[in-house]
């Protein structure tokens, strides 16, 4: 029988040393970019928790356009009262 690395001048046991020592940095890493991964994941989950929608922030706007456009009345109404009580404007 020929050993399957005839070829090569490296014993069968530092070949099977040095891959357990890649296998075990290779499970190492892919660990870590495994946790890289999952937090980007956090990130990505969470932003799209807490970022508002285009109907939300729509929404948003018209109730303070409606909002300014009362507050507007409300500021001509105060104006004229002003008006009429310094005797400006005739009642």
């Amino acid at each position: 029988m020929v050993p399957w690395n005839s070829h090569l001048d490296i014993p069968v046991e530092i070949l099977f040393k040095y891959l357990c020592r890649d296998y075990r940095r290779e499970q190492a890493r892919t660990a870590e970019l495994e946790k890289k991964v999952a937090k980007l994941q956090a990130e990505l989950n969470y932003e799209r928790n807490n970022t508002p929608t285009v109907e939300k922030l729509q929404r948003q706007v018209t109730s303070l356009k409606t909002k300014v456009r009362e507050q507007e009345g409300t500021i001509k109404v105060r104006n004229l009262t002003i008006k009429r009580l310094k005797g400006e404007i005739p009642e």
